[in-house]
């Protein structure tokens, strides 16, 4: 994959999407269709062994030995195993796993943008520039497809698909069991009706987090967790060494959600459970500095959420109403230039470029 032919391939993805917004409703669902066919056969179909953990599923499914998948979610197993049964290629099986990613996404962003469908593509393809969305896609990581998950059950049931909302939830923890850390942060959101209420235990759960991580008392607790497998992989990464660039990132990204907090409350935002999905992933990852790695994870995932949030009929709506018409475009154009300055920072600076492979 050379970066030429990255870098065009998103330009012609962004053409399509600012050309939706001179069509109609019908039109623009058929743009958002190519967009996603045409990321998918982009992610799907493409050397394996580009991105760390493409790699290893790759290594783990080669070998066709179920002691590789000790440390991996059993529905992550059991789906390899199924390939295996019916031998499925390895290029198929990795393509197969962006195809869950893809359709995940798309089904999420489309259902927000039912009521007004006028940003969806700008939103989809917004997302796909944000640097660790283009990793969960080309890494096609278990914490992304867990994360997409959660994101299609927020949307689910702020509609009306309350159970099938709760079964997609529980599927998608069972392929990253971080996922259940997210949604027990959500359950707990979930009964707190006041807004100012869900603002302050998010910002006051986050601040005390960082502030027991900083202190050392987060990874005294940790040590005292129950022997499994999930406590031993997160204490696992307590004696790995941290970089500033990580530090750096994890700063960088909570300044980036405490600025979407900022938005959101601006505008007098209806929390939804997208918005407590959101809410939960910050106050977790705050509550989980003590283990960097665990807390950098959890926070980069937000890319998946960013544009849907902040460009979803109900959010452009308030800004209209709070700033009027010329304040709703410069917002668009603004989360716009947002998306294509992350997308070049990835491509160029961050380690998205290593994991494309040039």
């Amino acid at each position: 994959m050379s970066i030429f032919s990255y870098v065009l391939f998103y330009g012609v993805m962004f053409i399509l999407s600012i050309w939706s917004l001179k069509t109609d409703e019908k039109k623009r669902n058929w743009i958002f269709m190519a967009i996603c066919i045409s990321f998918f056969v982009f992610y799907g179909f493409r050397d394996v062994m580009i991105g760390y953990d493409t790699k290893t599923y790759t290594r783990y499914y080669n070998s066709k030995s179920a002691d590789c998948y000790v440390m991996l979610e059993k529905l992550f197993y059991y789906f390899a195993y199924l390939c295996w049964s019916i031998h499925i290629p390895t290029k198929l099986y990795i393509a197969l796993l962006t195809l869950f990613v893809i359709i995940i996404n798309s089904r999420a962003y489309y259902l927000a943008f039912q009521l007004d469908n006028r940003y969806l593509c700008i939103a989809y393809v917004g997302m796909l520039c944000l640097p660790y969305a283009i990793m969960m896609n080309i890494n096609v990581v278990r914490q992304g497809i867990a994360i997409s998950a959660l994101l299609l059950s927020a949307v689910l049931l702020d509609g009306k698909y309350k159970r099938t909302g709760i079964i997609v939830a529980f599927i998608g923890c069972l392929t990253h069991y971080m996922g259940f850390l997210i949604l027990a942060a959500c359950i707990v959101l979930y009964f707190i009706k006041k807004k100012k209420n869900i603002y302050a235990i998010s910002i006051g759960g986050c601040t005390l987090g960082i502030v027991a991580g900083v202190g050392g008392i987060g990874k005294k607790i940790l040590e005292l967790l129950p022997n499994n497998q999930m406590t031993r992989r997160v204490l696992g990464y307590l004696n790995k060494p941290v970089t500033m660039s990580t530090v750096i990132k994890l700063a960088v990204y909570f300044l980036i959600a405490t600025i979407i907090i900022g938005i959101m409350i601006r505008y007098k935002v209806e929390i939804g459970n997208l918005e407590k999905l959101f809410l939960a992933i910050y106050m977790m990852a705050g509550a989980g500095v003590s283990c960097i790695t665990v807390a950098n994870r959890l926070l980069i995932s937000i890319d998946l959420l960013i544009p849907i949030l902040l460009l979803r009929p109900s959010m452009t709506q308030r800004v209209e109403t709070c700033g009027g018409i010329s304040e709703k475009k410069l917002y668009v154009k603004g989360i716009m230039l947002f998306c294509i300055a992350m997308y070049l920072y990835g491509i160029f600076f961050d380690p998205v470029k290593a994991n494309l492979g040039f």
